[in-house]
């Protein structure tokens, strides 16, 4: 019977090989954005004549920093990840599980992709100040989160609630939690939660609100259609300057 048991869902079958269309686009999108938007910022130091050092926090699988090593980036990269198992290990990119391996002010570059909607404000404001301390003084933050709210939020948490049926009762993505996501209204008992939250009820606002207490927002664009705004789109991505 072992034969027959389903493979444990990894990852990239929920993102950026998703089998459906929508996830599928959405990550993939989103991926070549932040590699676009890194490549960008590279070109804009390179008058400095100096190899940047760039960290992802919250590497995941290592797809993007992967991907980033075999466009035309020529420095030094770094992955943390304290919770995911690493798909893409090898000698052009050193990954660490421990905060404590990393040196303030060590990174050019600081990029954080799908992360801070996974935690509450307290956890959020921590993994700000981690990264504010870990970045130059002259570094760029590269920010991307989830739009959870109006319409991309019904698509998302319908597909959620259908996915996860199949292995546990979906109890955060009930029909009255989806409406109040829809509506932009508080859901209190899941993001005050401890711990790592589901993404359900993420208002991508009162982020923005945290990002002033250590940063300034460079610019602000969306994905994957860039000229759409919040309705139209599955994710936002910011580049931050420190104060």
């Amino acid at each position: 019977m072992a034969r027959f048991a389903k493979k444990k869902k990894t990852y990239e079958d929920y993102t950026y090989n998703s089998k459906n269309p929508l996830a599928r686009l959405a990550h993939r999108t989103r991926f070549s954005k932040a590699t676009n938007i890194v490549l960008n910022l590279q070109n804009q130091c390179r008058r400095e004549e100096k190899n940047l050092v760039l960290l992802d926090y919250g590497a995941g699988d290592g797809h993007f920093l992967h991907n980033l090593s075999s466009k035309n980036w020529e420095g030094e990269l770094v992955g943390f990840e304290p919770l995911m198992s690493l798909k893409f290990p090898g000698d052009s990119i050193s990954f660490h599980s421990d905060l404590r391996q990393l040196l303030d002010g060590q990174f050019d570059i600081i990029t954080c992709f799908e992360v801070l909607e996974h935690f509450n404000s307290k956890g959020q404001r921590e993994i700000l100040s981690n990264i504010n301390r870990l970045l130059a003084n002259n570094g760029r933050v590269v920010i991307s989160i989830p739009i959870e709210m109006s319409f991309p939020s019904i698509v998302k948490n319908l597909r959620r609630r259908l996915t996860l049926r199949a292995i546990r009762k979906p109890k955060e993505y009930t029909f009255y939690n989806m409406w109040r996501a829809f509506c932009g209204k508080d859901i209190p008992e899941v993001r005050d939660a401890e711990g790592y939250l589901t993404h359900i009820g993420f208002d991508h606002k009162k982020l923005e609100q945290l990002f002033t207490e250590f940063f300034l927002v460079e610019s602000r664009s969306y994905s994957p259609f860039s000229v759409l705004g919040v309705s139209f789109n599955s994710q936002i991505f910011y580049v931050l300057k420190k104060k």
